[in-house]
């Protein structure tokens, strides 16, 4: 059957898939599928899901900004069907041993920043400032001019383990 033009039609479709070695077709194919599939299996079986559906904080003492702040998160989180178990402790210093130690079940933490020495913070990294606190000193007498004049004096300078503290007995 030629065309008047002197062409020839082009070949059917029925015919090319005769010509198709299906041999072939699964030896290309089938590899590909395997490697997909396995591929799709350790995907949904190592990835964990984020976020998790509860989370611990290790907060300050009740009453503190720090547990203030922790409740804060508490209520936005809880809108969100994340539970957030709020711990309290005694600041900074408890706050960062616990981040520290992997088995004490604390996800996140408030940390004063100063606190932590260079090596125990080790694997601990931060999300950000949530607020900045100024270090306010109170005195009566004379004009002082450096902190330094106040070595041997009685001081206040925060609760033991707390942040304010630290930071405190560093610049003293």
């Amino acid at each position: 059957m030629t065309q008047p033009s002197g062409r020839k039609p082009p070949p059917r479709i029925v015919a090319r898939f005769v010509a198709i070695s299906w041999r072939d077709l699964a030896l290309t194919f089938l590899p590909i599928l395997i490697v997909s599939a396995a591929a799709i299996y350790l995907a949904v079986r190592l990835i964990q899901p984020a976020p998790p559906s509860t989370l611990t904080i290790s907060a300050g003492p009740q009453g503190s900004s720090f547990w203030t702040a922790a409740q804060k998160y508490k209520e936005i989180l809880a809108r969100n069907r994340i539970t957030l178990n709020v711990l309290p402790s005694e600041g900074s210093l408890q706050n960062l041993k616990r981040l520290s130690d992997p088995n004490s079940n604390v996800d996140v933490g408030f940390v004063q920043d100063g606190v932590a020495p260079g090596a125990a913070s080790n694997g601990l990294m931060s999300l950000g400032s949530v607020s900045y606190v100024p270090l306010a000193i109170f005195y009566h007498g004379p004009t002082v001019a450096r902190l330094s004049e106040f070595k041997g004096q009685r001081l206040a300078v925060g609760a033991e383990g707390s942040g304010t503290r630290e930071l405190a007995l560093a610049l003293l």
